[in-house]
């Protein structure tokens, strides 16, 4: 009984079983045969999938990110264009050839000595004093060394150069060595010799540039010079042109040597039918326009013999003598525009000069 009871048992089992299979098949059947999403529906459902790879892309966009750093060189390209930095100094030769070029100034030395000098305008007005201020080039009606004066003879006519520091009618576009040159041995700047210019040719360096220094230190006066007109060209200058450095201190020999740049000789020495100074006769007198120029010898009886070098100096400051009479009007302006304005030991210094000369007995007569 009991068996037979668990076979049918079994049986319903079994049939359950196999119902539960069939009804399985129908509904895959049925999942087989049945219409798939709508069109409509379709594009959302891929569109979700392929905005889900938009955002799978994200991290793709970080090599973006990651490409900064790639970027990144462009910053560490940074120190790259340093160079440009560091080349700052590779620039700095420019700089530090300065002072390789600072030769070229060192140069000027090399070839005129004097040229390098700086002169001192104080100095150099007491050097115009001792060439009797340079009087030919003095303007009277300006008031200045504008030049302009006038010297005609049979040689031609020539005018005076200005001698302010104007830039189109004076010295202000000339070169010291240049106008050292026309100072000392007429050269005339540009070619050529200067007419009538006096040579100071023993005229020490450093007085050459303290007279320039004091020429260009003068407040420019606009006065064009005529241009010359000579029956000939001036010779250049044949004399001694070696020069000290520095002028004498010792009181005989500066004394001879600011005598020299006054042009003392030109009056009072006496000279021979061809103009040349007559030997043993320097200082000795002279016939001078419409009287003399007399002797500056220690002679007793012709010359200086009984005047005291103190004396001598008294009248070279003032441009009198001792019972106040005035010498000839050109001596008077040697001492007003010269002498008077030495100091007094130059003014001893020339009377100790001439003091020391040999004395030449010689009374000069008028000119006939």
């Amino acid at each position: 009984m009991r068996s037979t009871r668990r076979v049918r048992g079994w049986s319903r089992s079994v049939r359950s079983m196999m119902w539960l299979a069939v009804l399985a098949a129908g509904l895959l059947a049925l999942a087989a045969c049945s219409p798939g999403p709508s069109p409509a529906e379709a594009p959302m459902a891929t569109e979700a999938a392929v905005e889900e790879p938009a955002a799978a892309e994200m991290p793709a966009e970080e090599p973006a990110a990651t490409e900064m750093p790639a970027e990144e060189p462009a910053a560490t390209e940074m120190p790259a264009e340093e160079p440009e930095a560091t080349e700052m100094p590779a620039e700095e030769p420019a700089a530090t050839e300065m002072p390789v070029e600072e030769p070229a100034a060192t140069e000027m030395p090399a070839e005129e000595p004097a040229g390098a000098m700086q002169g001192d305008p104080a100095a150099g007005e007491l050097v115009l004093a001792a060439a009797v201020g340079c009087g030919c080039h003095f303007n009277g009606d300006l008031g200045a060394l504008a030049g302009g004066n006038k010297f005609e003879g049979d040689f031609g006519v020539v005018h005076s150069r200005n001698l302010t520091p104007d830039l189109a009618t004076g010295i202000a576009g000339l070169s010291d060595p240049e106008l050292a040159d026309a100072i000392r041995y007429g050269k005339r700047p540009g070619g050529g010799n200067l007419f009538i210019m006096p040579r100071y040719a023993g005229m020490a360096d450093e007085d050459v540039y303290n007279l320039i220094a004091y020429l260009r230190s003068l407040e420019p006066v606009e006065n064009p010079i005529p241009d010359r007109d000579l029956a000939f060209d001036p010779p250049a200058y044949e004399g001694e042109m070696a020069a000290p450095a520095v002028a004498p201190t010792d009181p005989v020999e500066r004394g001879a040597y600011l005598a020299s740049l006054a042009r003392c000789g030109m009056c009072h020495t006496p000279v021979d039918e061809s103009g040349s100074p007559i030997e043993g006769m320097m200082l000795a007198g002279a016939p001078f326009q419409n009287t003399v120029a007399p002797n500056l010898t220690p002679h007793e009886a012709t010359g200086l013999g009984l005047w005291g070098e103190e004396e001598i100096a008294a009248f070279l400051a003032t441009g009198l003598y001792d019972d106040g009479m005035e010498p000839h009007a050109a001596m008077k302006q040697v001492a007003d525009r010269g002498t008077s304005r030495l100091t007094d030991a130059d003014r001893l210094a020339i009377a100790a000069f001439l003091k020391s000369l040999p004395p030449v007995e010689n009374l000069p007569a008028p000119p006939q």
